[in-house]
């Protein structure tokens, strides 16, 4: 039985959301026994004017849910807030929070994947930036899962406003599930192995991508590495096999760039696969903390221009950033770098069990790092009395049980034990947390 219950109206509707989580719209009840998931739907994350459709909660039952349960407090979508449904801003503004839910009570997070700061476009500030300066009592606690810009502190209010938000440290959703099937007679040490083996026949300056080439700004890093004289960059397909084999049989290490969001579906591929690569990222070090984009010290990050796009001249100081960025990657002294064994280990560590609890217990997680994402690390290279064990993946990904997602089947013994030891370890934490509020 999960930690994390769901209210009568919705439970056993089997939810099992395969995408990153900030798509969908959940709210969460932070009841004295636990958390209760009171809705769960999807709409929110797409602007009305572009087709998103949001569900909204019934507002005569919403609040006599409060007298019911009597949450300490309410995790909430931005959705419900940002004004584009004037309707139910006010709503959870006025009724909600007279019924004694304010900006203490109401933690919101932000649905957005978003890759410039509003000031690099002219544009208008995001509702978040302005509300509190009408109401102090609408500086909402506001939670990140994953963000894709930063804040300058030229902009004082902004960034003091920015620098108090919280983040998530999952990273984006491991949603290439299947594709882990390929690694189901293999260890995290035999793939790491493999970098060994491989590196006396690797191209110098050959890297490799896979996936969108034109999104945030990989258009201007591709240019990057078409002038420089040390690198270059092929784009390949990763389709269904070993990602490391594919790799070595192009004799070239990857590259990871910023999406929509700093953090990147090939940053969790590569780490659970132990693969070498190195990430070049616009994220300034308070955000890689914050956001967890190194995965807790275990990943290569090497900063980037500030600027999304560049020509000419002004792509200079790229092809010079992307050039270090791969010869310190590439340094045998280098922390994290590609003969760094153990750090490598320990990433595709961290990436396997979120790869887990976000295919088979997506939502309970998601509250979880929410509330006590900083205790991850701790919990998973310390306290956790499991090893790694790629085998799972026969079933766990098992092709025929992917296809009809059969969740049922693919949920081995040993996830069933990795998930109930979650649960107990947030227990624990909610327990003391709940207690003193």
């Amino acid at each position: 039985m999960s930690f994390v219950k769901f209210h009568p109206r919705i439970e056993g509707q089997n939810y099992n959301p395969d995408c990153t989580i900030f798509n969908y719209d959940t709210i969460y009840f932070l009841c004295d026994e636990g958390p209760i998931v009171y809705d769960h739907t999807m709409g929110g994350y797409i602007q009305p004017r572009l087709g998103g459709r949001v569900k909204f909660p019934d507002k005569f039952y919403f609040l006599e849910a409060l007298k019911e349960y009597k949450p300490k407090k309410i995790i909430i979508p931005e959705c419900y807030l940002n004004g584009y449904c004037p309707d139910t801003k006010a709503f959870f503004e006025n009724e909600v929070f007279q019924a004694g839910y304010g900006k203490d009570q109401l933690l919101v997070y932000i649905q957005k994947e978003q890759n410039f700061y509003f000031g690099e476009i002219a544009g208008e500030p995001e509702w978040f930036y302005r509300d509190h300066l009408d109401d102090p009592n609408k500086r909402y606690n506001m939670i990140y899962h994953t963000t894709g810009h930063n804040i300058p502190k030229s902009d004082k209010e902004s960034y003091d406003r920015y620098s108090g938000f919280r983040y998530c440290q999952q990273g984006f959703a491991y949603e290439t599930f299947s594709k882990l099937y390929y690694l189901r007679n293999s260890t995290p040490l035999m793939e790491a192995e493999k970098r060994i083996k491989n590196k006396s026949n690797l191209i110098p300056g050959k890297c490799l991508f896979y996936g969108n080439m034109h999104t945030a700004n990989r258009p201007t890093l591709k240019e990057a590495f078409s002038l420089s004289k040390k690198l270059n960059l092929e784009e390949v397909k990763f389709g269904d096999e070993n990602l490391n084999d594919l790799y070595a049989s192009h004799r070239g290490i990857g590259v990871s760039m910023d999406g929509l969001v700093y953090a990147t579906i090939r940053d969790g591929e590569y780490g659970i696969n132990c693969t070498p690569s190195f990430k070049v990222s616009r994220a300034n070090k308070e955000i890689i903390q914050k956001n967890n984009l190194d995965m807790f010290g275990s990943r290569f990050i090497s900063p980037l221009p500030e600027p999304l796009s560049a020509h000419g001249e002004d792509l200079i100081p790229y092809v010079k950033a992307l050039e270090e960025a791969y010869e310190k990657y590439m340094d045998e002294d280098t922390e994290c770098g590609y003969d760094d064994i153990k750090k490598a280990l320990e990433c595709s560590r961290y990436h396997y069990f979120i790869a887990i609890l976000q295919k088979f217990h997506n939502i309970q997680f998601f509250c979880y790092d929410i509330l006590f994402g900083e205790d991850m690390c701790d919990f998973f290279k310390t306290y956790l009395p499991l090893d790694v064990d790629f085998s799972i993946f026969k079933e766990a990904a098992k092709p025929d049980y992917i296809l009809v997602n059969d969740k049922e089947s693919m949920r081995v013994d040993y996830i069933k034990e990795f998930i109930t030891r979650f649960d107990e370890r947030f227990k624990a934490k909610y327990k003391v947390y709940i207690n003193n509020e």
